[in-house]
């Protein structure tokens, strides 16, 4: 959609081509940048934008021939997320042109405030969907799996109308990138002007906004809560956000929080009936034949736990006719 949501995150559009697009629907969509679901795992980290002699800065990982590393190609995740090593998705890793393997199917955001005086620019080179938005509105568009498109803004007298910006005032600006095919990926990144002094922000846990390294903020109470959010921050709320700002106990967060009921968490938590050493959707230990409880669902006729074979409940769960 043209402009973000409440969250500050990307809305899927239903009216898109879902062919062209390789997309699904607004839930599957939702995953991609926001950190509460069983299928995303945030990392945080930061980039370097070293200062050009046309006083531009610049982060270039915009490489695309895996045997060239200058510039490098974009693999911030290599060995990290889901990747750690001995983590769940390394059988699945895409390799590049030259069979090294990498950490590919991930999503990045950069955030950064500046003070609007006119004329600032970005430019952008990268694979595959990326948006700009400035001030919540969408300024650069290259959706779709692609190859390296090079797009970009100037905030002029325009952009300002279009944007509703004034001069002096203070306006968030944000890169939302995708990396979804499993051969090339890149990241180039050309700010002008949007450095005049230097100023030093911190975020105010508590406020109601992710700012900096915050990994959510659902506000003090004192504050409106924000959309998303279930209630202000808590350390003793499952599910929500902690009052240092960061994510509190979840299903999916690979820890068992047994205090709020969850019975196993291995962070995937999609085991199914008859995998007695998994984790099952909503952190419930999976059913199985000898866990004592009949599942007629899935066939059982009797469950005896440990004495299934000895009476009158075989192996199979099946009752004995005497």
């Amino acid at each position: 959609m043209p402009t973000l949501g409440p969250d500050r995150k990307p809305v899927y559009n239903p009216a898109v081509d879902k062919a062209a697009s390789n997309t699904t629907n607004a839930t599957d969509f939702d995953a991609w940048y926001h950190d509460n679901t069983p299928y995303t795992k945030m990392v945080l980290d930061t980039i370097t934008l070293a200062r050009q002699p046309d006083g531009t800065f610049l982060y270039n990982h915009g490489g695309t021939d895996p045997k060239v590393t200058t510039p490098p190609p974009f693999f911030p995740l290599d060995d990290r997320g889901w990747a750690a090593p001995g983590g769940p998705e390394i059988p699945y890793l895409g390799a590049d042109s030259a069979g090294q393997k990498h950490n590919f199917s991930f999503t990045s955001e950069v955030r950064y405030w500046f003070e609007y005086r006119g004329g600032e620019s970005l430019q952008f080179i990268g694979d595959d969907d990326v948006w700009v938005f400035v001030s919540g509105q969408r300024a650069v568009d290259i959706g779709g799996i692609h190859k390296a498109i090079s797009d970009g803004v100037v905030l002029d007298a325009a952009h300002a109308t279009q944007f509703g910006l004034t001069v002096g005032k203070i306006y968030e600006i944000v890169v939302f990138q995708a990396e979804r095919h499993v051969t090339q990926s890149s990241y180039k990144l050309t700010l002008g002007q949007f450095s005049w002094t230097h100023t030093l922000c911190t975020p105010a846990c508590g406020d109601g906004i992710v700012n900096g390294d915050e990994q959510c903020d659902c506000g003090d109470g004192k504050v409106p809560v924000p959309a998303g959010c279930s209630g202000p921050n808590s350390d003793t709320a499952y599910g929500g956000c902690t009052t240092q700002c960061a994510i509190g106990p979840y299903c999916g967060d690979g820890k068992l929080d047994a205090a709020f009921g969850e019975e196993c968490d291995d962070g995937v938590n999609q085991s199914t009936y008859g995998m007695a050493a998994g984790c099952a959707p909503g952190c419930r230990k999976p059913p199985y034949c000898g866990d004592g409880k009949m599942d007629g669902s899935f066939g059982e006729q009797c469950d005896d736990g440990s004495k299934n074979g000895t009476g009158l409940c075989d192996e199979k769960c099946t009752a004995i006719i005497p």
